[in-house]
């Protein structure tokens, strides 16, 4: 469904056309399986024209391209940028946009250790590698030109390489996992543009190293983010369910084909025979709540159970060689010493939420099977 039917292109924020919704829209289908597409609370519905034309992949043509040209010349910085501002030849090619490497390449250009350096092709070549070093930081294009700025000046040293130490101070400003959502968010992006830099072999002299390092920390600061993300997620969840109890609105409770009960899709626990067992995994206060909110329905559905084994014939029921008696595979009632060994006791499996009624009706329906069921397969025995 779609939450948002405007992007920001790189120069505004615009509506999308009706050609982009059907690529967003397609992605909902997988290989022979046809998908659906709708909108959320917050986009008014698609026009009648506006859906045939996203079911029908019915799209105006596209009629210009974005071109930029790669014959790209070398012999000095203000020939490459010429050469970057070449205009296309076809009619139905339009010259591309500034994008981050050529506004890098203005930037860092401007530093007059940058334009001494860049005094030959393959300097400028190298320059023009550097200034295609993605911008995964977004603070400003003046912060990102310092920094390419630095690396190129190292490169262009006498060893041709980024220097270890530095580079691992760089990279030790990302090598922790403390903080909230946007300060991690921000250490991913900062140890991205080293892990691009990490992929430019002929930069490091120990690249294989700088890889894995990168790589790793990236992981950690991205599992750290998704728990964060986790976290607030659930807070919001939970302040909602709590609100909801307080109010004693109804809240949406499931019980699946395989006992499992879940409460507005969080899943609290196991409904097996008459016995609730909780999810132990769920111990945060979201947990209990949606616990809280299941046991209004265990009390109905276990009532519809017990009436349910009331109703059934004998053959429902089962003895196990434990001595647990069974019911639709779940254990309902177990044996236990009792008057003498061909009159055991009975004891309910069950809990709290089943209906005390109920639970009597059960007691002595079971007591009588049991009585009947020793009584027809031990009968030589009884007659004694």
């Amino acid at each position: 469904a779609f939450a948002s039917v405007r992007k920001f292109d790189g120069r505004l924020t615009r509506e999308l056309t009706p050609s982009e919704l059907g690529q967003i829209a397609g992605r909902a289908g997988r290989h022979m399986n046809d998908g659906t597409f709708g909108v959320t609370a917050r986009v008014s519905p698609f026009g009648p024209d506006l859906v045939g034309a996203l079911e029908a992949h019915d799209f105006e043509p596209v009629r210009i391209l974005q071109w930029r040209s790669r014959d790209l010349d070398f012999s000095s910085v203000e020939a490459l940028r010429q050469s970057l501002q070449q205009a296309p030849q076809s009619g139905w090619l339009a010259r591309a946009h500034t994008v981050d490497d050529v506004i890098a390449l203005e930037n860092v250009s401007q530093n007059p250790q940058v334009r001494a350096l860049a005094s030959a092709p393959a300097a400028i070549r190298t320059l023009w590698d550097v200034c295609q070093i993605p911008d995964y930081r977004k603070i400003s294009s003046h912060d990102h030109a310092e920094l390419l700025g630095r690396i190129y000046c190292h490169l262009m040293s006498d060893s041709g390489h980024i220097p270890e130490d530095w580079l691992a101070a760089q990279v030790a400003h990302s090598d922790r996992t403390d903080g909230d959502i946007d300060t991690l968010a921000n250490r991913i992006a900062h140890i991205r543009t080293w892990t691009f830099v990490s992929h430019r072999s002929e930069w490091l002299a120990d690249p294989e190293h700088w890889q894995a390092r990168t790589r790793d920390i990236e992981e950690r600061l991205s599992d750290a983010l998704h728990e964060r993300l986790t976290l607030r997620f659930v807070d919001r969840r939970t302040s909602v369910l709590m609100k909801r109890l307080r109010d004693k609105d109804d809240l949406f409770t499931e019980i699946a084909s395989d006992g499992g009960i879940y409460v507005e899709d969080h899943f609290v626990g196991r409904l097996g025979g008459f016995r609730f067992t909780p999810d132990t995994t769920s111990a945060d206060i979201h947990g209990k709540a949606a616990r809280h909110a299941a046991a209004r329905v265990l009390s109905d559905e276990l009532g519809k159970r017990a009436a349910r084994l009331l109703e059934a014939p004998a053959e429902a029921l089962t003895l196990a060689p434990n001595g647990e008696i069974l019911w639709e595979g779940a254990a309902v009632a177990r044996l236990s010493r009792g008057e003498s060994p061909l009159a055991p006791a009975v004891t309910l499996i069950t809990d709290e939420h089943m209906p005390a009624a109920e639970e009597e009706k059960l007691q002595r329906h079971l007591a009588a099977w049991l009585e009947n069921h020793i009584a027809t397969l031990l009968k030589p025995l009884v007659e004694l």
